[in-house]
């Protein structure tokens, strides 16, 4: 038996992948424990109780891009969350932590270490996070999403270093789906993007005339503005549930590249059109963006260059160019992760 911890979040691209592996350990044959570890300033503060996790949140805060004050009081609610983490972990009496990332990862591997608690840690970006990058010497395994993530990695046992996608859903596997041809999904994550959104809107005529129907999914600050656009050629949304549905039967996707998004699209074989978002930490988006086109069909715009124009003109190549093979994804890559986890686990034992 195994007590474990998961934690990662602050985000949904770090938050998602750890409820999916703690769903995971929640699910086998192990009559040990799980429970999840988030901060209370991320999106997870609402979503582990809806989901009905078994947590606990700490005060853990970001700390690149804070200015002085913001960063001073980000190392000494790190602190306490170290502190805190380590009373949790000892309660617990932890076996493992595993991460998905984000800030609050960075405390409860620092508990982890100071407890000599086994460390695994899922990364999500082609460019690794700031504590994966620290982390990563002295982790007991790393699953890493993207080859050019080794680089930065300082790691002297390569047999703990695993490349395997990002966790999704099983609906991505279990799903049956028919793609239509010609048919588009843009999606600007689920509070929407201003900038795809109003490229968008001065697209619409193009979508209108040239027989490629539109489904276009705003976002919650956002679909008042555009729900009006709405025809018979061009669907509406705020928000989908059944995202993997339209991600399945769209032939191209237009998109920010998130590490979650990525990795459901690697799944699905998609041809998509990436507009990675400028903001995202050590510009980790677009460095997304380019390792998938590596093995499949994509065009990436910066949203510095991004105009009507050429954003017509990337949808018309892509539509007209063939899918490349990619890489052959039969299993949830949370499956094969946990079984690893595990494997180490049982092995330590003996």
């Amino acid at each position: 038996m195994f007590n474990i911890v998961v934690t990662g979040g602050g985000t949904g691209g770090h938050f998602y992948p750890a409820y999916i592996l703690y769903k995971k350990i929640e699910s086998i044959q192990n009559p040990g424990s799980v429970s999840y570890i988030g901060s209370d300033y991320g999106i997870e503060k609402k979503l582990a109780d809806e989901l009905g996790l078994d947590y606990y949140l700490i005060q853990s805060r970001g700390f690149i891009g804070k200015n002085a004050t913001g960063k001073i009081s980000s190392l000494f609610l790190n602190f306490i969350s170290i502190l805190k983490s380590i009373k949790y972990l000892y309660e617990k009496k932890t076996d493992a932590v595993v991460a998905a990332g984000g800030y609050v990862s960075l405390p409860v591997l620092t508990a982890a270490l100071i407890l000599k608690k086994k460390i695994f840690i899922q990364e999500q970006n082609s460019f690794p996070g700031v504590t994966t990058r620290i982390f990563s010497r002295f982790a007991d395994g790393i699953f890493s999403a993207f080859e050019d993530s080794a680089k930065f990695l300082k790691i002297k046992d390569k047999s703990k270093l695993t490349f395997i996608s990002t966790p999704v859903r099983d609906d991505f596997f279990t799903g049956t789906f028919k793609e239509e041809k010609k048919t588009a999904l843009a999606v600007g994550g689920s509070q929407g993007s201003a900038i795809l959104n109003e490229t968008i809107f001065q697209s619409l005529d193009f979508f209108n005339n040239s027989g490629v129907k539109l489904r276009w999914i705003t976002g919650k600050n956002f679909y008042e503005k555009y729900k009006n656009c709405q025809n018979g050629n061009i669907l509406v949304y705020e928000y989908r549930n059944d995202i993997h549905k339209l991600i399945g039967e769209s032939e191209l996707i237009i998109s920010r590249a998130g590490a979650t998004s990525i990795a459901e699209y690697s799944v699905l074989n998609k041809k998509v059109l990436f507009i990675p978002f400028r903001q995202a930490a050590h510009n980790h988006q677009s460095f997304n963006a380019l390792s998938y086109s590596k093995n499949y069909c994509a065009s990436v715009i910066e949203e510095k260059d991004l105009n009507k124009d050429i954003f017509i003109e990337k949808i018309k190549n892509l539509l007209s160019s063939e899918k490349k093979k990619g890489l052959k994804i039969d299993k949830n890559p949370a499956d094969a992760i946990i079984e690893s986890v595990m494997k180490t686990l049982t092995d330590s034992k003996k």
